[in-house]
Protein backbone atom coordinates (compact mmCIF):
# COMPACT_ATOMS: atom_id res chain seq x y z
CA UNK A 1 0.00 0.00 0.00
CA UNK A 2 0.99 3.10 -0.58
CA UNK A 3 2.35 5.85 2.16
CA UNK A 4 0.35 8.96 2.56
CA UNK A 5 3.33 10.93 0.49
CA UNK A 6 2.58 8.95 -2.15
CA UNK A 7 -0.86 9.16 -2.69
CA UNK A 8 -0.42 12.44 -1.92
CA UNK A 9 1.58 12.69 -4.72
CA UNK A 10 -0.55 10.82 -6.96
CA UNK A 11 -3.28 12.96 -6.97
CA UNK A 12 -1.19 15.73 -7.94
CA UNK A 13 0.06 14.84 -11.42
CA UNK A 14 -1.94 11.65 -11.98
CA UNK A 15 -5.30 13.97 -12.45
CA UNK A 16 -3.45 16.76 -14.60
CA UNK A 17 -2.03 13.84 -16.62
CA UNK A 18 -5.53 12.40 -17.34
CA UNK A 19 -6.72 16.26 -18.08
CA UNK A 20 -4.13 17.20 -20.53
CA UNK A 21 -2.40 14.27 -21.93
CA UNK A 22 -4.84 14.16 -25.07
CA UNK A 23 -3.62 17.54 -26.36
CA UNK A 24 -0.07 16.47 -27.01
CA UNK A 25 0.65 16.79 -30.74
CA UNK A 26 1.56 13.13 -32.67
CA UNK A 27 2.01 11.44 -29.41
CA UNK A 28 0.31 8.34 -27.90
CA UNK A 29 0.02 8.00 -24.15
CA UNK A 30 1.58 4.56 -23.70
CA UNK A 31 -1.56 2.87 -21.68
CA UNK A 32 -3.39 3.41 -25.20
CA UNK A 33 -1.16 2.28 -27.67
CA UNK A 34 -3.66 0.08 -30.30
CA UNK A 35 -0.92 -2.80 -30.90
CA UNK A 36 -3.09 -3.56 -34.28
CA UNK A 37 -2.10 -0.47 -35.52
CA UNK A 38 1.77 -0.83 -34.56
CA UNK A 39 3.91 -1.68 -37.84
CA UNK A 40 7.63 -1.99 -38.37
CA UNK A 41 10.11 -0.20 -40.55
CA UNK A 42 13.84 -1.14 -41.02
CA UNK A 43 15.41 2.09 -42.66
CA UNK A 44 19.18 3.94 -42.99
CA UNK A 45 19.86 0.38 -45.22
CA UNK A 46 19.31 -1.41 -41.93
CA UNK A 47 20.88 0.27 -39.14
CA UNK A 48 17.91 0.84 -37.37
CA UNK A 49 14.69 -0.66 -37.23
CA UNK A 50 11.42 2.17 -35.78
CA UNK A 51 7.98 0.92 -34.54
CA UNK A 52 5.49 3.22 -36.34
CA UNK A 53 2.23 4.71 -35.56
CA UNK A 54 -0.53 5.94 -37.74
CA UNK A 55 -1.08 9.73 -37.26
CA UNK A 56 -2.81 12.20 -39.06
CA UNK A 57 -3.90 12.09 -42.58
CA UNK A 58 -3.38 8.16 -42.94
CA UNK A 59 0.54 9.30 -42.27
CA UNK A 60 2.98 6.81 -40.11
CA UNK A 61 5.47 8.46 -37.72
CA UNK A 62 7.86 6.63 -35.41
CA UNK A 63 6.16 5.48 -32.51
CA UNK A 64 6.16 8.71 -29.99
CA UNK A 65 5.55 7.15 -26.30
CA UNK A 66 3.98 9.67 -24.00
CA UNK A 67 4.76 8.40 -20.05
CA UNK A 68 3.75 10.32 -17.36
CA UNK A 69 5.47 10.48 -13.60
CA UNK A 70 7.32 12.22 -11.52
CA UNK A 71 10.62 13.73 -12.09
CA UNK A 72 13.21 10.95 -9.51
CA UNK A 73 17.07 12.00 -11.55
CA UNK A 74 17.98 13.92 -14.38
CA UNK A 75 21.03 15.28 -15.91
CA UNK A 76 20.03 18.04 -17.98
CA UNK A 77 21.95 20.55 -19.82
CA UNK A 78 22.88 23.91 -19.76
CA UNK A 79 26.34 21.92 -20.15
CA UNK A 80 29.98 22.99 -18.16
CA UNK A 81 33.01 22.90 -19.43
CA UNK A 82 33.53 20.43 -16.78
CA UNK A 83 30.85 18.40 -17.69
CA UNK A 84 32.31 16.87 -20.90
CA UNK A 85 35.42 14.85 -21.69
CA UNK A 86 37.18 15.14 -25.23
CA UNK A 87 37.50 11.12 -25.28
CA UNK A 88 33.68 11.27 -24.35
CA UNK A 89 32.03 13.40 -26.62
CA UNK A 90 30.62 11.25 -28.83
CA UNK A 91 28.61 9.51 -25.93
CA UNK A 92 27.94 12.50 -24.25
CA UNK A 93 23.64 12.78 -22.94
CA UNK A 94 21.27 13.76 -20.89
CA UNK A 95 19.36 11.57 -18.72
CA UNK A 96 16.58 11.73 -17.18
CA UNK A 97 14.07 9.13 -14.84
CA UNK A 98 10.42 9.48 -13.81
CA UNK A 99 8.68 7.08 -11.48
CA UNK A 100 5.21 6.53 -10.81
CA UNK A 101 4.73 5.06 -7.05
CA UNK A 102 2.04 3.07 -6.95
CA UNK A 103 0.08 4.75 -9.95
CA UNK A 104 -1.78 1.74 -12.16
CA UNK A 105 -1.18 4.06 -15.28
CA UNK A 106 2.15 4.04 -14.84
CA UNK A 107 2.76 0.62 -14.45
CA UNK A 108 -0.07 -0.12 -17.48
CA UNK A 109 2.54 2.07 -19.85
CA UNK A 110 5.70 0.08 -18.80
CA UNK A 111 3.62 -3.07 -19.67
CA UNK A 112 2.22 -2.05 -22.93
CA UNK A 113 6.40 -0.44 -23.68
CA UNK A 114 6.79 -4.59 -23.14
CA UNK A 115 4.28 -5.39 -25.63
CA UNK A 116 5.30 -3.22 -27.81
CA UNK A 117 9.11 -4.38 -27.80
CA UNK A 118 7.76 -7.80 -27.94
CA UNK A 119 5.73 -7.73 -30.92
CA UNK A 120 8.63 -5.59 -32.74
CA UNK A 121 11.08 -8.79 -31.40
CA UNK A 122 8.82 -11.61 -32.79
CA UNK A 123 8.42 -9.74 -35.87
CA UNK A 124 12.27 -9.98 -36.94
CA UNK A 125 14.88 -13.30 -36.85
CA UNK A 126 15.19 -14.68 -33.74
CA UNK A 127 17.72 -13.33 -31.34
CA UNK A 128 18.51 -10.27 -33.57
CA UNK A 129 16.30 -7.62 -31.21
CA UNK A 130 17.89 -7.35 -27.77
CA UNK A 131 14.63 -6.42 -25.43
CA UNK A 132 14.16 -3.19 -23.46
CA UNK A 133 14.09 -4.14 -19.55
CA UNK A 134 12.10 -1.82 -17.20
CA UNK A 135 14.10 -0.48 -14.33
CA UNK A 136 14.09 -2.70 -11.17
CA UNK A 137 10.94 -1.73 -8.39
CA UNK A 138 12.26 0.17 -5.62
CA UNK A 139 10.44 0.54 -2.56
CA UNK A 140 10.92 4.07 -2.27
CA UNK A 141 9.95 5.21 -6.22
CA UNK A 142 8.22 1.93 -7.02
CA UNK A 143 8.14 1.52 -10.77
CA UNK A 144 10.36 3.82 -12.99
CA UNK A 145 12.14 4.38 -16.15
CA UNK A 146 14.82 6.24 -18.12
CA UNK A 147 16.00 7.78 -20.82
CA UNK A 148 18.40 9.16 -22.38
CA UNK A 149 19.13 11.14 -25.27
CA UNK A 150 22.67 11.77 -26.82
CA UNK A 151 24.15 15.19 -27.47
CA UNK A 152 25.49 14.02 -31.04
CA UNK A 153 24.54 11.75 -33.84
CA UNK A 154 27.98 10.54 -35.80
CA UNK A 155 28.48 9.30 -39.11
CA UNK A 156 29.83 9.91 -42.46
CA UNK A 157 26.47 10.20 -43.71
CA UNK A 158 24.74 13.23 -42.13
CA UNK A 159 22.65 14.92 -44.47
CA UNK A 160 23.09 18.74 -43.77
CA UNK A 161 19.35 19.74 -43.64
CA UNK A 162 19.30 17.45 -40.69
CA UNK A 163 22.02 19.51 -38.93
CA UNK A 164 21.00 21.89 -36.16
CA UNK A 165 22.68 24.25 -33.78
CA UNK A 166 22.29 24.06 -30.36
CA UNK A 167 19.64 25.77 -27.91
CA UNK A 168 21.14 28.82 -26.30
CA UNK A 169 20.03 26.96 -23.14
CA UNK A 170 21.54 23.84 -23.62
CA UNK A 171 24.76 25.14 -24.86
CA UNK A 172 25.56 28.64 -23.53
CA UNK A 173 29.05 28.61 -23.10
CA UNK A 174 29.47 26.98 -26.57
CA UNK A 175 31.06 24.01 -25.06
CA UNK A 176 29.42 21.64 -26.99
CA UNK A 177 29.74 23.32 -29.71
CA UNK A 178 33.51 23.20 -30.22
CA UNK A 179 33.19 19.64 -31.04
CA UNK A 180 31.10 19.82 -34.12
CA UNK A 181 32.77 18.62 -37.39
CA UNK A 182 31.75 16.15 -40.49
CA UNK A 183 30.75 13.38 -38.90
CA UNK A 184 30.06 14.80 -35.38
CA UNK A 185 27.24 16.88 -35.40
CA UNK A 186 23.95 18.03 -33.61
CA UNK A 187 20.87 16.90 -35.39
CA UNK A 188 17.11 17.17 -34.75
CA UNK A 189 17.34 13.73 -33.41
CA UNK A 190 19.76 14.87 -30.84
CA UNK A 191 17.06 17.96 -29.57
CA UNK A 192 14.70 17.62 -26.77
CA UNK A 193 12.05 19.84 -26.10
CA UNK A 194 11.07 21.67 -22.33
CA UNK A 195 7.93 22.52 -22.14
CA UNK A 196 6.01 24.08 -19.17
CA UNK A 197 1.93 24.21 -18.92
CA UNK A 198 0.16 27.05 -17.79
CA UNK A 199 -3.27 27.68 -16.35
CA UNK A 200 -4.47 29.08 -19.82
CA UNK A 201 -4.17 25.35 -20.93
CA UNK A 202 -1.18 26.22 -23.60
CA UNK A 203 1.68 24.43 -23.74
CA UNK A 204 4.49 26.89 -24.27
CA UNK A 205 7.96 26.61 -25.28
CA UNK A 206 10.58 26.70 -21.74
CA UNK A 207 13.77 25.77 -21.18
CA UNK A 208 15.59 23.30 -18.83
CA UNK A 209 16.56 24.53 -15.77
CA UNK A 210 13.16 24.68 -14.29
CA UNK A 211 13.14 21.13 -14.10
CA UNK A 212 14.05 19.48 -10.48
CA UNK A 213 13.82 15.94 -8.79
CA UNK A 214 10.08 14.76 -7.79
CA UNK A 215 8.21 17.08 -9.90
CA UNK A 216 5.82 15.86 -12.09
CA UNK A 217 6.51 15.66 -15.33
CA UNK A 218 5.31 14.19 -19.25
CA UNK A 219 8.47 12.49 -20.98
CA UNK A 220 7.84 11.48 -24.53
CA UNK A 221 9.87 8.48 -25.22
CA UNK A 222 10.88 6.06 -28.71
CA UNK A 223 12.58 3.01 -29.24
CA UNK A 224 15.77 3.14 -31.29
CA UNK A 225 18.36 0.71 -32.42
CA UNK A 226 21.84 0.72 -31.12
CA UNK A 227 25.58 0.96 -32.98
CA UNK A 228 25.89 -2.85 -32.21
CA UNK A 229 25.60 -6.07 -34.70
CA UNK A 230 22.09 -6.65 -32.97
CA UNK A 231 18.99 -4.23 -32.45
CA UNK A 232 18.86 -2.91 -29.42
CA UNK A 233 15.35 -1.44 -27.56
CA UNK A 234 16.37 1.59 -25.87
CA UNK A 235 14.21 4.59 -24.45
CA UNK A 236 14.74 7.89 -25.91
CA UNK A 237 13.47 11.04 -24.24
CA UNK A 238 12.19 13.71 -26.89
CA UNK A 239 10.16 15.72 -24.62
CA UNK A 240 9.89 16.95 -20.98
CA UNK A 241 6.69 19.20 -20.23
CA UNK A 242 6.64 20.27 -16.32
CA UNK A 243 3.08 19.53 -15.70
CA UNK A 244 3.33 20.54 -11.67
CA UNK A 245 6.04 21.63 -9.56
CA UNK A 246 3.93 21.77 -5.75
CA UNK A 247 5.78 18.24 -4.42
CA UNK A 248 9.05 19.34 -4.82
CA UNK A 249 9.89 20.07 -1.07
CA UNK A 250 8.22 16.98 0.17
CA UNK A 251 9.32 14.83 -2.30
CA UNK A 252 13.56 15.89 -1.10
CA UNK A 253 12.40 16.05 2.45
CA UNK A 254 11.47 12.02 1.95
CA UNK A 255 14.44 11.44 0.07
CA UNK A 256 16.65 13.02 2.83
CA UNK A 257 14.59 11.39 5.57
CA UNK A 258 13.82 7.84 4.14
CA UNK A 259 16.35 4.95 3.30
CA UNK A 260 15.79 2.95 0.04
CA UNK A 261 16.49 -0.83 0.91
CA UNK A 262 17.13 -0.67 -3.32
CA UNK A 263 16.14 -2.59 -6.09
CA UNK A 264 13.90 -5.67 -5.34
CA UNK A 265 13.54 -6.63 -8.18
CA UNK A 266 10.78 -5.87 -11.38
CA UNK A 267 7.09 -7.19 -10.12
CA UNK A 268 6.11 -7.18 -13.92
CA UNK A 269 5.14 -10.25 -15.00
CA UNK A 270 7.25 -11.13 -18.31
CA UNK A 271 5.49 -11.08 -21.57
CA UNK A 272 4.03 -14.12 -23.44
CA UNK A 273 1.96 -14.27 -26.55
CA UNK A 274 -1.33 -12.61 -26.45
CA UNK A 275 -4.72 -12.48 -28.40
CA UNK A 276 -4.04 -8.92 -28.97
CA UNK A 277 -0.34 -8.88 -30.98
CA UNK A 278 0.15 -10.08 -34.39
CA UNK A 279 3.01 -10.71 -36.93
CA UNK A 280 4.23 -7.17 -38.28
CA UNK A 281 5.03 -6.76 -41.58
CA UNK A 282 8.11 -5.62 -41.86
CA UNK A 283 8.79 -2.72 -44.21
CA UNK A 284 12.32 -2.05 -45.69
CA UNK A 285 13.39 1.09 -46.66
CA UNK A 286 16.73 2.78 -47.40
CA UNK A 287 15.99 6.22 -48.33
CA UNK A 288 13.82 6.97 -45.35
CA UNK A 289 14.42 11.22 -43.94
CA UNK A 290 15.52 10.60 -41.07
CA UNK A 291 18.72 10.65 -39.64
CA UNK A 292 19.97 8.02 -37.47
CA UNK A 293 20.05 8.39 -32.97
CA UNK A 294 22.70 7.25 -30.80
CA UNK A 295 20.30 7.13 -27.85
Amino acid sequence: MASPFNVRIQTIWATKANDHQIELKDTVPAVNVDLSSLTCKVVLGGKEIKAMLPIQDNRHQEAILTVVGVLTDFELPPIKKSDISALHVKFARQHVAIAGYDNTQFQCSIEMIQEIVYTLTTSMPEGQIIPWVPDPVTEVYGPSVAANCRYFTVGNDIREESRIEFGRFVDPSGVLGRYIKDDVTHCMDNSVAYLGFRKTSEWTNDNQTMFNAAQSVVAYRTHIKDNTPHYICKLVTRSLTLLDNSASKKAHAMQFNTTSKGATGSNLQTISPSSKRKKLEVEYSSDEDVEPVRG
